[in-house]
């Protein structure tokens, strides 16, 4: 194998001083990473590998023997040689991990410079005659058993096969795919039921990134809307979602059957969150025998709960197979964060191709403790799993929030009385905290259009003065959606329910209706027809104005910060070099990224402007492993801004934590069309 590829001919024993280097790590037998310095010598046409201390020359690779470059999350890359000696091992590899996404992009550019024939630079997804896609992949089985697969899908004879070496192929007619499903959880992984003679079975792989996993899944899309010729992907349809929160006081389960009547008919999706639950059971049977007393039958998708908060997802039961939980998690907030009396519930659903996260929440009390609620707030959010408040598509937070009216008692019940509420709004406390970036940065709430649902009298419709705490909107739903994304998830109703008795509070209720957005269709992936758009970023700026909200103890000085940028349509995720410390007079931390900097968005999975114009670019701001906050653009709000001369296009956001304001990111970029 050595021979192979050593460079004929008298061979230099140390790498060139004049020569770019690029210092990586070297994967090795049993996955070892080895440190190493890499360099093209484009005269020789030669890859240099020499150890890190004293550059001596360990191996050289023939760069005519490349066969393609394939590059993974973060900084990887490989690249695989045509191997004479051992074709059925299908050549060697040699994987190399990068400092950043913008040395990998200088190194495969000298890569590419010296190939004599184009070069595929790509994920390991690999098309034959323009139909047949084959993709190397793990099946993960029972118990969570690891194998190797292949996959190949064939729209000219209408099926999928899964191969195993030595054993025949499994053929799957793709008419009898029920659903493909993305992971939220692992951007690589997918899973696919379909009907084998009397039985549903389910396959779950995890691909080599996630550019593979979505040709895979648009393959999957394009066929089940193929007809004579391929068609565009099937519109999604509109559902009504119902989200409802009641603080229940702990009512006694001889009454939970008779306090569900606030719970309306005729909606696709249902999510109930409940606080001071002692009968969770009594609960859910009551609610799913009051949605099943009509026409329509609603099944149980969900019931979790954390103490006395519980979490109820009902879908209609015609529709069960576009609806998913995919990921359930609660995070306490009471004493040292560990008691469960106060905190959260969530769950992640996925409603077509659309993830969407719910949180019902149960936050400090007494109008005193808003600092309280604040850090309540934030650790939920960093606690949860699977990075959710960053993946969804949209997400509603909703329950006994806790928040105060700070005016006298008798003033307010003036005020509710007289239907004078615009008077009591500007003293409503969580207003206060959004419009002043404290909390729920990005959140919106319909207008409180109802009187204050706490402190209520159990049954009857006055006010309880209980130590003096003035009426308030205790009770309430926020939501947000990813930027460009709001018109996609649109509030039609906010409420009070003022006559459902039983509880000190009152029932809050909200109806939203959601689009999904449309699948990404395959007839507009790249790969062999043709290249695609790439953007090109010219520069980034970003402010902090005052870094203690994020680490006392960091230094950018002393500690690099870098970003880390991702989107729907890059294959990887990319890793910049260390931003540039613009000095200023003030105690704010600027930090500046130039264009050789940024690693560019050339992976793109698809040349379909509606579906680039939908997607997003988020920037992770990191120091080193610590993320600092995290800020979103859509693309469609970018193309809005192009300058008709240049072409540049110029953006800014807010960079939040945990949905804290944190600071503000600047920057501008290019779109590159292929010629």
């Amino acid at each position: 194998l050595t021979q192979a590829f050593q460079q004929s001919g008298p061979v230099a024993t140390h790498v060139y001083p004049d020569l770019p280097l690029y210092e990586v790590y070297k994967s090795g037998k049993y996955g070892t990473a080895k440190a190493r310095v890499v360099q093209i010598n484009p005269a020789a046409s030669r890859l240099l590998v020499a150890t890190l201390g004293n550059r001596k020359i360990k191996r050289t690779y023939n760069l005519d023997g490349l066969v393609g470059v394939s590059m993974n999350d973060a900084a990887d890359c490989q690249l695989r040689f045509r191997n004479e000696m051992l074709p059925e091992h299908g050549g060697a590899l040699v994987s190399l991990q990068f400092a950043d996404s913008c040395s990998r992009s200088e190194f495969i550019d000298q890569v590419r410079s010296c190939c004599k024939s184009p070069l595929d630079v790509s994920a390991p997804v690999q098309v034959r005659d323009d139909n047949m896609v084959r993709f190397a992949v793990t099946s993960v089985g029972r118990y969570g058993v690891r194998r190797s697969r292949t996959i190949y899908v064939d729209p000219s004879d209408k099926r999928m096969y899964i191969v195993r070496p030595p054993d025949l192929p499994v053929a799957v007619p793709l008419a009898d795919i029920i659903d493909a499903t993305r992971s939220s959880s692992d951007q690589r992984r997918a899973s696919i039921r379909f009907q084998e003679k009397d039985a549903v079975k389910v396959k779950e792989f995890v691909f080599s990134c996630r550019s593979a996993r979505e040709t895979f899944l648009a393959q999957i899309n394009e066929n089940h809307n193929m007809g004579d010729e391929i068609a565009e992907p099937k519109q999604a349809r509109t559902y009504s979602l119902w989200v409802g929160s009641w603080n229940t006081g702990k009512m006694p389960a001889a009454d939970v059957e008779s306090s569900v009547d606030w719970v309306p008919a005729g909606h696709d999706l249902y999510v109930v969150g409940l606080q001071e639950c002692r009968n969770n059971q009594a609960w859910q049977a009551a609610i799913q025998a009051h949605l099943n007393g009509g026409d329509d039958e609603f099944v149980l998708l969900n019931s979790h709960s954390l103490w006395s908060i519980l979490l109820l997802v009902f879908v209609r039961a015609s529709l069960s197979g576009t609806v998913f939980i995919t990921m359930t998690d609660s995070v306490g907030t009471g004493m040292n964060n560990l008691a469960g009396n106060k905190g959260a519930v969530v769950a992640s659903l996925r409603i077509d191709d659309d993830v969407v996260c719910f949180t019902v929440c149960h936050l400090a009390a007494r109008a005193e403790r808003i600092f309280d609620r604040r850090s309540n707030i934030r650790h939920i959010m960093a606690e949860v799993k699977d990075d959710v408040y960053h993946t969804a598509r949209h997400q509603v937070f909703f329950g006994d929030l806790n928040y105060r009216v700070i005016q006298e008692f008798s003033r307010v019940c003036s005020a509710i009385a007289a239907g004078a509420l615009d008077a009591l709004v500007s003293s409503d406390q969580l207003l206060d905290e959004i419009a002043q970036k404290a909390i729920f940065l990005g959140y919106h709430e319909g207008a409180l259009a109802f009187a204050p649902t706490y402190r209520m009298e159990r049954n009857s419709s006055e006010y309880s003065n209980k130590r003096e705490q003035s009426p308030s909107w205790t009770d309430r739903i926020l939501y947000k959606s990813r930027p460009g994304a709001e018109n996609e998830f649109v509030l039609k109703e906010y409420r009070s329910h003022p006559t459902v008795l039983g509880s000190d509070h009152r029932p809050v209720s909200a109806v939203f209706n959601l689009k999904p957005r449309s699948s990404l269709h395959c007839g507009s992936l790249g790969g062999s027809r043709g290249p695609l758009p790439r953007i090109r970023f010219l520069y980034i700026d970003v402010c902090v104005p005052n870094i203690s909200l994020v680490d006392e103890d960091l230094d950018p000085a002393e500690t690099p910060v870098h970003l880390r940028i991702s989107s729907e349509i890059e294959q990887n995720s990319l890793k910049s070099r260390a931003g540039t410390i613009v000095q200023t007079p003030d105690e704010a931390v600027r930090l500046h990224w130039n264009a050789s900097d940024l690693p560019p968005l050339n992976s793109l999975i698809t040349a379909d402007d509606t579906y680039i114009a939908s997607s997003h670019i988020e920037f992770h701001v990191y120091s080193l492993n610590s993320r600092l906050g995290s800020s979103i653009i859509a693309l469609t709000t970018l193309f809005d801004s192009a300058d008709a001369e240049t072409g540049g296009m110029q953006f800014s956001a807010d960079i939040g934590l945990h949905s804290q304001f944190i600071g503000t990111l600047n920057g501008a970029v290019m779109l590159e069309l292929p010629l």
